[in-house]
């Protein structure tokens, strides 16, 4: 769970993702899609392919960039907070005692909001800063297939979260 609700005034929803996981999780899909993925002698293209420490600083990159894209589309269904975006940055988490480095975005909490909710809209958020990065990553190394799969899962992301997920946060409301 990467999301705390902080009892107010206001109630704020933290969504929030750790940095360095954020990074495991996108370096672990890239190197498994490129030990998939092999030149004609038939070796893994995990050079050319995957996500790995050295390119640690590309990451922080495309990270940050897929943050700003990624929870705007939270902030336009729900009610954002001053400061409501955390870059790369410590935070205090509610219930978590490791302070970051994290991504994170701030929402008012209309207290009609549940937890199976929440924790759809932080998987599909999650999921779409990692993919985010990954067609980005495949942009800049010039695989373009990969990058056309991986735009088409965003889109298909991006419609779920607001379509579906951020919509049920929003629904209480308009009864």
């Amino acid at each position: 769970m990467s999301y705390s609700i902080e009892t107010g005034p206001p109630q704020i929803i933290q969504f929030y993702y750790k940095t360095e996981d954020l990074f495991n999780s996108v370096s672990l899909r890239s190197l498994y899609r490129a030990l998939n993925i092999k030149s004609e002698a038939g070796e893994a293209l995990i050079d050319d392919f995957a996500i790995t420490l050295d390119e640690e600083d590309a990451f922080d990159l495309l990270i940050r960039d897929a943050a700003h894209e990624v929870f705007q589309y939270v902030l336009k269904m729900c009610r954002g907070v001053t400061d409501a975006l955390v870059l790369d940055d410590a935070i205090e988490i509610l219930g978590v005692p490791d302070t970051g480095p994290y991504y994170a975005v701030h929402v008012l909490d209309n207290e009609a909001y549940n937890a199976n909710n929440l924790e759809l809209v932080e998987n599909t958020v999650k999921m779409l800063l990692q993919v985010h990065v990954l067609k980005n990553w495949y942009e800049m190394k010039g695989h373009t297939d990969e990058q056309t799969k991986l735009m088409a899962k965003y889109n298909s992301l991006k419609i779920k979260l607001i379509n579906k997920d951020l919509f049920q946060l929003r629904k209480p409301l308009l009864t």
